[in-house]
């Protein structure tokens, strides 16, 4: 069966041994305890914002909704093990964001795999026992969401590179209840500002920009960072960490601020001067127009066809130079000529340029 992409989530990835010098386990004993602590690490949380996989002695989860939530399930987790199972069972924990594919194989088993996956992986190997690592992407992440728990953790290797850091999670107070209490803090927000100081539309339409390069996990984040950003250029760069690909987060981060006025599905008026020629903005499309050309576009360059749209739109004269620079935005000559005859098919009432 073909692989289904999930787009951005984040990504737990946990494995359980026996420490040494202790009595084995039967593999049947420890697969049904490890379905035991990843059920009681996953307990209220939503069940459809994630995808859990286990296999033996180890599992990976994938959260496609808040972010917090795999932090939450990965320190339950952790301090389950550590506090009830001390000496008797280990776990090594990480988390990463990245994308990820979910595929049926031969055996009609359900495996997950991709960027996200092997990321998380060498991630994980690089953790002690009943150790929980975070990449260094999940912590800038959680940096903008909340920053208070972000500042607990500790940087490993401080000398080593951005993309290469590690973090690791608090260690957990000893507990003596019967049942280690849920750190709560991790999945509540920040304190945040009484409103909001951006126009609704414009966080809206950040969204909408947003949820074309990361999926779902968009509405979460705008809805956490949202309220604290003091303009939309700073709601758009705490975002962009968010955005694994360099180009598409570049495209997000300098997309043009719009006017106040008229929101999404409604029409705008032009800017004064254009930056490219310095001509007034010429074209003239309708949203439905819009979310062809987008549409039509993004079956060449994927996600990046959003933001490259709304880009040019703002930069160029008229449709025919839009579908030009479009055009520019796609590798390959033979695509590109593929780009226009879907275009002409898709708008036969426009004059598509050869």
């Amino acid at each position: 069966m073909p692989a289904t992409p999930l787009p951005l989530c984040a990504v737990m990835l946990l494995d359980f041994t026996v420490p040494p010098q202790t009595p084995p386990v039967d593999a049947g004993v420890l697969k049904k305890r490890v379905h035991g602590l990843l059920g009681k690490a996953l307990r209220g949380l939503p069940q459809d914002t994630r995808l859990a996989v286990e296999s033996g002695a180890s599992a990976v989860v994938c959260f496609v909704g808040d972010p917090q939530d795999a932090l939450h399930a990965a320190l339950v987790l952790r301090d389950q093990v550590s506090q009830r199972y001390a000496g008797r069972l280990a776990v090594r924990v990480a988390l990463e964001m990245g994308t990820v594919q979910v595929e049926v194989d031969a055996q009609e088993q359900l495996r997950v795999t991709g960027d996200g996956v092997r990321s998380a992986a060498r991630v994980r190997d690089r953790a002690q026992p009943n150790e929980l690592l975070v990449s260094h992407s999940y912590h800038q992440l959680l940096s903008h969401l909340d920053p208070a728990i972000a500042g607990r953790f500790v940087d490993q290797r401080p000398g080593e590179p951005q993309p290469v850091k590690l973090y690791a999670a608090p260690v957990a107070p000893v507990s003596t209840l019967p049942e280690p209490a849920p750190p709560r803090l991790v999945t509540q927000p920040a304190p945040l500002l009484d409103g909001s100081v951006l126009d609704p539309g414009v966080v809206r339409e950040i969204e909408e920009e947003l949820r074309g390069s990361i999926g779902p996990m968009a509405a979460t984040l705008v809805r956490k960072i949202g309220r604290r950003a003091a303009s939309a250029q700073e709601l758009r760069d705490a975002l962009a960490v968010a955005i694994a690909n360099p180009e598409a987060r570049k495209l997000f981060q300098t997309a043009p601020l719009l006017p106040p006025g008229p929101r999404p599905g409604e029409r705008r008026s032009a800017p004064a001067h254009d930056s490219r020629s310095g001509a007034t903005r010429q074209v003239d499309i309708a949203p439905p127009e819009l979310a062809i050309i987008e549409g039509t576009l993004g079956r060449f360059i994927g996600p990046l066809a959003q933001p490259l749209v709304r880009r040019e739109i703002e930069l160029c004269v008229g449709f025919a130079d839009l579908v030009a620079a479009l055009t520019e935005g796609i590798a390959h000559p033979q695509q590109r000529q593929l780009f226009l005859q879907a275009l002409r098919r898709a708008l036969p009432a426009r004059r598509v340029p050869d």
